[in-house]
């Protein structure tokens, strides 16, 4: 004769507690991940509000919504807000020398920073690239991608960059007037005319 073992049986009352208790624990767990997605997404929304408004200082050379009306200075619509910040960031703190863009950085605090670089990360920039990549800049497509999408978020993308910008920057780099562990021993190899041919690459996508 086979002996089944004994199972204790809990009252249906139990059993229905239980599941109730575990229903409303999940639909609890759910809605407050929602609920730290509202206040993630309100939070950035207001970070990009509080951005806008400081940027105004930014619109005479960087242009309305980040588009330069300048060839001389970069555009900064689209970029990514860690780059945008570690410049700032930079050029407040000397790493990064600009005439124009030193004193424009020294009183701003964290929080301007992170706020003006969300702003104009949020923006919408230049779109597409170039249809084909010629050999000198096979090398710079690796960090900087061939359209306007960055590869690295502490490296800007160049796609549709202003020439003149892209120039100086590179001449910059070249006789080490801005440094960089990367683009210093890059740039230091590339003649004026591959200069040109790398901004004027860049510049029209």
């Amino acid at each position: 004769m086979m002996i089944k073992p004994l199972r204790r049986q809990l009252p249906a009352k139990t059993l229905l507690a239980g599941m109730v208790c575990i229903t409303t624990l999940l639909a609890c767990s759910g809605d407050d991940t929602v609920k730290s997605d509202r206040v993630a997404a309100g939070r950035d929304d207001q970070l990009i509000a509080a951005g806008r408004d400081k940027s105004i200082r930014c619109l005479a050379c960087h242009g309305a919504e980040g588009m330069s009306d300048y060839d001389v200075w970069p555009n900064l619509a689209g970029q990514t807000a860690e780059y945008l910040a570690r410049q700032l960031r930079d050029f407040r703190s000397g790493r990064r020398h600009d005439p124009w863009m030193s004193p424009m950085a020294r009183p701003l605090s964290d929080q301007d920073i992170d706020e003006i670089a969300a702003y104009f990360s949020s923006v919408s920039g230049v779109t597409g690239g170039p249809g084909s990549v010629p050999p000198l800049a096979a090398t710079c497509v690796a960090c900087h991608s061939a359209s306007a999408v960055e590869t690295n978020p502490l490296r800007p993308f160049l796609v549709g960059q202003n020439r003149r910008y892209l120039v100086k920057q590179l001449k910059d780099f070249r006789e080490g007037r801005r440094t960089d562990p990367v683009m210093a021993p890059m740039a230091s190899a590339l003649s004026n005319q591959n200069i040109e041919a790398l901004a004027v690459f860049y510049a029209s996508p």
